[in-house]
């Protein structure tokens, strides 16, 4: 074995030696050495364009000959440029992908072995082809405003162009001018007209037309009536736009019946004797005016009960006297009132804008213009009825008949023989009970139609007390059992479950339900729209349906006695509050939005506590936002916000106070 191994090693040499031998043979003098690839002479390199925009993407590549101009096939291609500020590039062998960052004009290289080849290129944006103004309000704005003005210039593929700035000018400089500021171009509106804002670029030119208006400008209030030594403040005002009504200053104020009234240099109104004055207020071209109506005073006025739910009381000699808003006519007169204003905002096109309304109110106490006596009347949120000693019931504002309102007091229902009034339900001196108007749709049943006419509510049993909420009713029989009826979405009937009635949007009862677990009842309120509270004739005060009203922090059928609250003689209720008076006339409430006797507002209150006002009652009524009170002594109170009686239009119409109603004894 071996010996075989050394002979096949030896074979393997020999074969070598015969190859290398032949190999020399065959290299003679004289000829070609190896041939390797041609070297790079130059490098040609090529785009779509030496032209582009800032943003834009563009493709060069490079083709790398030799002496003779013939192509190098796979020869190593690097790539540099000029300014790395100007464009970002992504090689790939031959070919650059660049993006053009900046305006700029640069060189690109590409380099082959010791050949180079080099294309310039330029950066810039595009020449314009259209331009666009537009003014940040749009096409209108008001005396003394100075929007931004944007201008946006495009190329002829609607590309952006930032590099170029047009100049902006105005049509009629007057109207309206082109100020710099630090955010851009601003307009300044000058005076009311139409001008066009101008924008020129070469011989491009663009425009975009503008309205500049001077906002109305008035004295408020514009229609005063006061009484022989009141004073009431009056003030210039503008109406912006945007905005709700700013305070201007005028240059003076003057009357034209110093007589019968007087105005000083800051615009306040001294009332002196019957008639009327027109009082002016100049601010600079402009003369705006107000009439004032000086009344003469007339028989002091001798409150002997509060009209609920309404800023109204009776009077000993049989009158109701209402103030406060009368945009309804529920101030029940078609004489000359006071003017308020509300504010009311619009929005649309990226724009919102405050429009006014005027309206009639009083802040003075007016009569009721009817020849009726009437002892006793309710508020129903848009109107207010006054029940007469005839049995009968009159009402004005919103009223149950075909015109739905009315400045001065129709009757209601003639035919009937009416015991008491409460909201827009009427209850007869049999004990039926009948009800008109949107707040009665879920009492019968069918809240997709309500009674424009007062319309009898199907009841097994007669009542002697009703009270009604803007969606539920309750009762007290002769011998005080308590029925609710109506919407029961959180249980303010007193049962835990009611079906979707037809007709009803949520769980209602179309009939009376006995309100289980009250003690005979003095009377029954709805507080707000999901709670009820009866008064048993032990002064207990009892609750049920929603959360805080109802005396607990959660909703509940089940009538509870209010946390903390002492014996009542009577319930009083508006907005989400709910009061009661005790026997020495303090006034305790629970729920939100009632008066501390600090200033503040109560809100989310689940047991009684101590309530405005300090003194003793012994007659209260609680609205949306105010309350008033007859005093022990006979004097009538009202506290809260907005006209309280006194004749004072206040500054702000949510400033809290507490005030003597004028024209009392």
């Amino acid at each position: 074995m071996r010996h075989r191994q050394q002979l096949l090693h030896i074979a393997r040499t020999v074969a070598l030696a015969l190859v290398f031998a032949l190999g020399l043979a065959g290299c003679g003098e004289g000829d070609p050495a190896p041939v390797g690839p041609p070297a790079v002479a130059t490098v040609g390199l090529s785009s779509a364009t030496p032209t582009i925009a800032p943003g834009d993407s563009l493709v060069v590549v490079a083709a790398p000959v030799d002496a003779s101009g013939q192509p190098v096939p796979g020869a190593a291609v690097t790539w540099t440029w000029s300014d790395s500020l100007a464009i970002a590039g992504v090689a790939d062998g031959a070919t650059l992908r660049l993006r053009a960052l900046r305006p700029a004009t640069l060189q690109v290289f590409a380099h082959s072995g010791s050949a180079s080849g080099a294309l310039q290129l330029t950066v810039r944006f595009p020449e314009p082809s259209a331009m666009r103004v537009v003014v940040s309000t749009g096409d209108s704005l008001v005396v003394g405003g100075a929007p931004l003005v944007f201008v946006t210039v495009f190329d002829s593929l609607g590309r952006t162009v930032s590099d170029r700035q047009p100049l902006l000018t105005t049509a009629d400089p007057t109207i309206a001018e082109i100020r710099f500021s630090s955010a851009g171009p601003r307009l300044h509106a000058l005076a009311p007209g139409r001008t066009e804002v101008i924008a020129t670029l070469g011989t491009l030119r663009a425009s975009a037309a503008v309205r500049v208006w001077a906002p109305p400008r008035y004295v408020f209030p514009d229609t005063s009536v006061l009484l022989p030594g009141l004073a009431r403040a009056l003030r210039a005002q503008e109406l912006p736009m945007d905005q709700q009504a700013r305070v201007i200053t005028a240059d003076g104020w003057r009357t034209s019946a110093p007589g019968v009234a007087t105005v000083s240099a800051s615009g306040e109104v001294t009332a002196i004797a019957p008639g009327r004055a027109t009082i002016s207020a100049i601010v600079g071209p402009d003369t705006l005016r107000a009439l004032v109506v000086v009344k003469p005073p007339a028989a002091p006025i001798e409150f002997v009960d509060v009209v609920p739910r309404a800023p109204c009381a009776v009077a000993r000699d049989g009158g109701i006297y209402c103030w406060g808003s009368g945009s309804y006519g529920q101030l029940g007169t078609d004489e000359i009132v006071d003017r308020c204003e509300s504010f009311q905002p619009f929005s649309g096109a990226g724009r919102m804008w405050w429009v006014r309304s005027a309206y009639r109110c009083s802040a003075l106490p007016v009569r009721v213009q009817s020849a009726s006596r009437f002892v006793a009347g309710s508020g129903n949120g848009s109107g207010v009825c006054g029940l007469t000693d005839a049995a009968t019931v009159e009402c004005w504002g919103y009223v149950p008949t075909a015109a739905r309102t009315s400045t001065v007091p129709v009757p209601i229902a003639p035919g009937l023989r009416v015991a008491a009034v409460d909201g827009t339900c009427l209850l007869t001196t049999a004990g039926a009970v009948h009800c008109w108007g949107g707040w009665s749709a879920p009492i019968f049943g069918d809240e997709s139609r309500t009674a424009d006419l007062p319309r009898p509510v199907p009841s097994p049993v007669a009542f002697r007390q009703i009270g009604v909420g803007p969606s539920h009713l309750c009762g007290v029989t002769a011998d005080g059992a308590v029925y609710c009826w109506g919407s029961n979405y959180a249980g303010q009937i007193g049962v835990a479950d009611s079906p979707q009635a037809p007709g009803c949007f949520t769980a209602c009862e179309p009939s009376p339900r006995r309100v289980e677990g009250v003690p005979p009842a003095r009377l029954v309120r709805p507080v707000a729209f999901a709670s009820t509270c009866a008064l048993d004739l032990a002064g207990v005060a009892r609750c049920w349906g929603q959360a805080l009203t109802n005396g607990r922090r959660e909703n509940s059928p089940l009538p509870a006695p209010i946390p903390d609250a002492p014996p009542f003689v009577s319930l009083a209720s508006g907005g989400s509050a709910a009061c009661g008076l005790t026997a020495s006339g303090e006034t305790w409430c629970w729920g939100s939005s009632f008066f501390r006797r600090d200033g503040t507002v109560g809100d989310l209150r689940e047991r009684a506590e101590r309530a405005a006002p300090d003194f003793p009652l012994r007659a209260l009524s609680v609205d949306v936002g105010a309350a008033c009170g007859l005093g022990v002594d006979g004097v009538l109170w009202c506290w809260g916000q907005g006209l309280l009686g006194d004749g004072v239009v206040p500054a702000s119409p949510f400033a809290w106070r507490i005030a003597r109603v004028a024209g009392q004894r």
